[in-house]
């Protein structure tokens, strides 16, 4: 996670913060490796995550849509459409 590309908040690899400042920087800055530990921490990885949040597309009717990642960032496999 903390390998991600800005925009984020800065933390170092080991370190901690609450899920709560986590959510708030993900709120407020956009901070990717704030999603991206977020991602790692529920999903067990970020890439069982972004899975996970693929599944929870397609429970909700979006057909169109696969998520690679759990920041946004650009990925050409990570594709959504107008409709979902």
């Amino acid at each position: 996670a903390a390998g991600q590309p800005p925009t984020k908040i800065g933390f170092k690899p080991g370190q901690t913060i609450s899920a709560e400042a986590a959510i708030l920087s993900i709120i407020t800055k956009s901070a990717n490796d704030s999603a991206t530990a977020i991602g790692e921490y529920l999903g067990g990885s970020e890439q069982r995550f972004a899975q996970m949040m693929t599944n929870k597309a397609r429970q909700l009717g979006m057909r169109n849509t696969t998520f690679r990642n759990a920041s946004g960032l650009p990925n050409p496999q990570q594709r959504s459409s107008a409709r979902d």
